[in-house]
């Protein structure tokens, strides 16, 4: 027993000493006082409320075209417009598109992305996409929207956009995957319409796919 005993408490005390110096006490940094000049000559800052930022209480999202044109995102409201154009050098709002309604030409809900000189409305509660130019919104003072297209009522996607001039990709919502967890539910990540040469048929043949387009892997 002794000789079992003895080995035990020289590691038990190895142990402690190990660890006392591991757990060094902190040295903490030398306290930096500034001057009573540098507080005295300090100037107080003060809240700024940026002209016609009242303007902007439905906004929801804003993009920067070229450095000098704002175009705003507002949620869905009777008062407003969807879309909204400004100059950020004149502070002048350009145009307006897209009331909130379901007439012709309205949409209900939205979310926007902009891509090259387009700007992609999508209205995800009636399932409906249109895009602006806004080069054409910037140098045509009469210029007019198309007609929203119109895609599956079942389709629910998150994210749509244009593909080509007539077609549209958009996220499969039902898809899933992740490599860690090895959860794989063989359902495409992608969908994408077919609607020939017809830029306005009022409900779009459906196709899915987990290939290969142009050459970028979308799986």
């Amino acid at each position: 027993m002794l000789n079992i005993t003895r080995p035990l408490f020289v590691l038990v005390i190895a142990l402690y000493l190990v660890g006392c110096k591991r757990h060094s006490l902190v040295e903490w940094p030398v306290t930096e006082k500034l001057e009573v000049s540098v507080k005295g000559s300090a100037k107080p800052l003060k809240a700024e409320i940026v002209e016609a930022s009242y303007d902007f209480i439905y906004a929801k999202d804003f993009f920067v075209y070229q450095d000098s044109i704002m175009i705003v995102l507002n949620k869905a409201n009777v008062d407003v417009y969807f879309v909204e154009f400004y100059n950020l050098n004149s502070d002048k709002i350009i145009n307006r598109f897209i009331r909130m309604g379901n007439g012709p030409g309205e949409m209900l809900n939205t979310l926007a992305h902009v891509r090259r000189n387009e700007l992609f409305v999508h209205d995800f509660a009636k399932n409906q996409i249109v895009s602006i130019n806004i080069d054409s919104v910037l140098y045509k003072p009469d210029y007019r929207i198309e007609s929203p297209i119109r895609f599956s009522n079942n389709v629910g996607s998150p994210f749509v956009t244009f593909y080509r001039y007539n077609e549209l990709i958009m996220q499969n919502p039902f898809h899933f995957y992740d490599r860690e967890l090895r959860v794989d539910n063989k359902v495409p990540r992608f969908i994408t319409t077919e609607n020939g040469n017809s830029t306005r048929s009022p409900l779009l043949y459906i196709q899915c796919f987990s290939g290969v387009y142009n050459s970028q892997s979308y799986q």
